[in-house]
């Protein structure tokens, strides 16, 4: 069904738990704020997989809601990896490893590990995977190891600071890294988008690929400009390319945010 009729079930349901993914619970957040839904009452918690779960999120689903959110950070080809630490909800939490499933690393640019608390590329090793053994798998996020949980002091490791998909990452022109979701949402309020990268091949500079249905006239590179402006950040500058197909590269994972910087 629609996400309309998704947040209409919640209403008249009216669980206490909610099982869904982060772009889901956006969607029914969207029809509640507009009104075109009431927000459920009783629910208490919505568990969260699949997907980075932001801060923004978050509040939003405490504000209109009352619930909090408790994430489960999984990937398809291990499972399990780490699990929101059931004493803290804050916006920013830790995540205990699911140490019978899966071997947690981090290391940094070089290859070498990182030290406690210091954010790195996530590598991790499968305890389960007798078939296919996956050992040291680059899973292409980003987050900081802790030796035991930093919030409620668990003998477990754990994770913080988890910034989701590095290629979803991008370095502003000031340093400071920023995590990046450009949605189609994003595109078709403004043009009939069917495929789009931005690739950040400079400091300060973005190259946008863009497979338009039509020819893009001065009017969509304005209104293209704009969005991206608000969307990404204004200290870009965005070259826009309107191109045929885009040369995804091999593999099934499409990398359509990519830092070059």
């Amino acid at each position: 069904g629609s996400i309309r009729e998704h947040a209409q079930w919640l209403h008249d349901t009216g669980p206490a738990y909610l099982n869904t993914a982060p772009s889901v619970l956006r969607g029914m957040l969207d029809e509640i704020e507009s009104g075109s839904v009431s927000a459920p009452r009783g629910l208490e918690q919505v568990l969260t997989i699949g997907e980075t779960v932001d801060d923004v999120l978050r509040q939003r689903t405490r504000e209109l809601t009352g619930a909090s959110i408790r994430d489960r950070y999984t990937c398809e080809e291990i499972g399990p990896i780490a699990l929101q630490c059931p004493h803290d909800a804050s916006d920013a939490p830790a995540y205990h490893v699911c140490v019978g499933n899966a071997v947690v690393e981090t290391v940094d640019e070089s290859d070498a590990p990182c030290g406690p608390g210091q954010a790195g590329r996530v590598l991790v090793t499968g305890l389960h995977n007798w078939a296919t053994p996956i050992i040291r798998y680059d899973i292409g996020d980003v987050a900081a190891l802790h030796p035991r949980c930093p919030a409620c002091g668990a003998q477990v490791p754990a994770l913080t600071q988890l910034l989701g998909r590095k290629r979803f990452l991008v370095r502003l022109p000031s340093g400071e890294r920023k995590y990046l979701k450009l949605t189609g949402k994003d595109w078709l309020s403004i043009l009939p988008v069917r495929e789009h990268r931005l690739i950040q091949d400079a400091p300060a500079h973005m190259l946008v690929e863009l497979v338009v249905e039509r020819a893009l006239t001065i009017a969509d590179h304005e209104a293209a400009q704009a969005m991206l402006a608000r969307v990404v950040d204004p200290s870009f500058t965005f070259e826009i390319r309107q191109v045929d197909r885009i040369a995804w590269g091999p593999g099934i994972k499409r990398q359509d945010v990519l830092s070059l910087v």
